[in-house]
């Protein structure tokens, strides 16, 4: 097999997924830039704009647990090069791309709370959707639920609910979501500042 086919294989081989999970990342972020706006009137339409965006989020920042699937491409031994050169850099910017929308789209909250005389709201705002989000990267990745089983299958993510209050592995599972959340959070605000300033 030649250097090229070699090459193309090693990037194509996460392509289905990645442009799958980034579509999905990429719709809370949509829903935050036409939710929060000032202008915007809170109708029962709204609402369920609002319902929509949380169930959505999770995916923006579930790309990081993809990086599982770099250990797959690993495993093809293909040359080092390739998985260096181009693997890599291809996670890194699936993941970059992933979590900035949740990101941005966490600061259009807080900039909606702001700007609606909630500023004072923001920070926890910000920790119920980190720890909401949480929850939503574990039960993607370890219970395998989507963010529209809340409506196709309530009665299954409710019983996942209930069992998961029982496993310890979940509340370190979430734990360490939450954390890592909540540290790369503050990187995206520091970079929008910097954007800003």
């Amino acid at each position: 097999m030649d250097t090229l086919t070699q090459a193309w294989l090693a990037v194509h081989y996460s392509f289905r997924f990645m442009a799958w999970n980034l579509f999905l990342a990429i719709i809370p972020l949509i829903l935050a830039l036409w939710l929060f706006r000032s202008e915007k009137t809170r109708s029962p339409l709204w609402w369920l704009g609002v319902a929509l965006f949380i169930a959505f989020l999770p995916n923006a920042p579930y790309v990081l647990t993809d990086s599982i699937h770099a250990g797959e491409v690993l495993q093809q031994h293909y040359p080092l090069w390739i998985f260096g050169g181009l693997v890599v850099p291809q996670y890194a910017l699936f993941m970059s791309l992933g979590f900035g929308a949740y990101g941005f789209s966490l600061i259009y909250v807080g900039d909606y709370l702001g700007h609606c005389g909630w500023g004072k709201g923001r920070k926890g705002a910000e920790l119920l959707l980190h720890a909401l989000t949480a929850i939503g990267i574990y039960w993607g990745r370890f219970e395998r639920l989507n963010s529209w089983d809340f409506v196709a299958q309530p009665g299954v993510v409710w019983q996942k609910a209930i069992a998961n209050l029982q496993q310890p592995q979940f509340f370190l599972a979430w734990a360490i979501a939450f954390g890592v959340l909540l540290l790369l959070y503050s990187l995206v605000q520091q970079i929008a500042r910097q954007f800003n300033s």
